[in-house]
């Protein structure tokens, strides 16, 4: 908005300034005096101007900035790195900070500051949203929720951010909460089955006739154990039968 009345103010404040040179010219050839009214239009004129400028510095800017969010939110979603994500937009928030003070005063200026904050906000969602417990069934609940067609492999980080991940925070956590749970209930069988894989009789010779095995006590703790953490998963809101 305030880039189209830049360009809108500019070739008339511009043609104001060469009429106004036009009559100082004139009243210096005529050896005329000055009048009060042109030196109050001619202020007038000359802070125009310099307003004028200020807006175009951080348009300036601000361009360069919004080019760099942009590129951003192209970024294809599994190429997304969310600790070098916060760190390019620590960047950018860095950037506007060093711009002069004359340039801070604008809404321009604070939308883009806001808009940048709003995003590094987000970026522990990024971070769970990024996760290895998310498989294709989680995703699909989540843009079921979120009402949204995503394919994941064309996902975008601006598609992700533009579903205003912090109204939707309790959406996003809920389904990340079931798939972390899930993938604690994998890491637990991982352990049982490998335990059990590598398990190692021990056995010892008997009356030179046959082998028994030695340490009973041992390998019924071992299978107590692992009998009830497997029962106490059924136990946990985030068990699901799932058939094939």
């Amino acid at each position: 908005m305030q880039w189209d009345i830049y360009h809108c103010l500019n070739p008339n404040l511009h043609a104001l300034k060469e009429d106004r040179d036009n009559v100082m010219r004139a009243k210096e050839a005529l050896e005329l005096q000055e009048p009060g009214i042109l030196s109050a239009t001619d202020e007038r004129l000359q802070v125009a101007l310099e307003e004028l400028q200020d807006l175009k510095g951080v348009w300036s800017e601000l361009a360069k900035i919004w080019d760099q969010i942009d590129q951003m939110k192209e970024q294809s979603w599994l190429s997304v790195q969310p600790r070098k994500l916060r760190q390019h937009l620590d960047s950018l928030l860095n950037q506007l900070k060093e711009l002069p003070a004359r340039l801070r005063q604008y809404a321009s200026y604070e939308y883009v500051k806001r808009t940048l904050q709003n995003f590094t906000k987000v970026n522990m969602l990024i971070v769970e949203l990024k996760s290895d417990a998310l498989k294709e069934r989680h995703w699909k609940q989540l843009m079921k929720q979120l009402r949204v067609n995503w394919v994941l492999s064309d996902l975008t980080l601006g598609q992700v951010w533009d579903i205003d991940l912090q109204r939707n925070e309790a959406i996003i956590k809920g389904v990340i909460l079931i798939a972390q749970g899930e993938m604690a209930f994998r890491r637990i069988l991982k352990q049982v089955r490998e335990a059990w894989q590598n398990y190692e009789l021990d056995l010892v010779s008997y009356q030179n006739k046959c082998r028994l095995i030695k340490g009973w006590d041992d390998l019924f703790t071992k299978v107590k154990e692992h009998i009830n953490s497997v029962a106490a998963m059924k136990l946990s809101p985030y068990y699901k039968v799932h058939t094939s």
